[in-house]
């Protein structure tokens, strides 16, 4: 799991987007997420489904790698296997420059965001791409 502050800025700028996506509201157990105290940002585990990260220090969803696959996967009514994800997966790596990208996290979040939203990361924010 991808726990550097690039990929917690990346998660976090995607946030907008992601929340209109079917995720509910709620923390599931073993959700990953940051926070910044006094002492800087810190990356926690959610251990139970009980708990909830503190809202006072506005937690940042970092998503794991299968809750990234997930999201791109179609309804469970239509039949996709994980190898047409993945094939659709490395036809996009082999189109898109990911210079920079230093995660599978960060990669299939990317994957995501240019996907489901059409956009990229261009090392500070998620930019809007524009049709060629």
């Amino acid at each position: 799991m991808d726990k550097t502050l690039v990929y917690a800025e990346m998660c976090s700028e995607a946030n907008e987007d992601l929340h209109t996506l079917e995720r509910s509201e709620k923390w599931e157990a073993g959700d990953f997420y940051c926070v910044t105290i006094s002492s800087g940002p810190i990356v926690l585990v959610l251990g139970d489904a009980e708990d909830e990260p503190y809202e006072m220090y506005h937690p940042i969803w970092m998503l794991r790698q299968d809750q990234l696959q997930d999201i791109m996967l179609p309804d469970e009514a239509v039949s996709i296997d994980i190898m047409q994800l993945l094939e659709k997966f490395f036809d996009w790596l082999n189109e898109t420059d990911n210079r920079g990208k230093r995660s599978m996290e960060q990669l299939w979040l990317a994957f995501v965001m240019n996907k489901k939203f059409n956009k990229d990361w261009n090392g500070e924010k998620w930019i809007l791409l524009t049709s060629t």
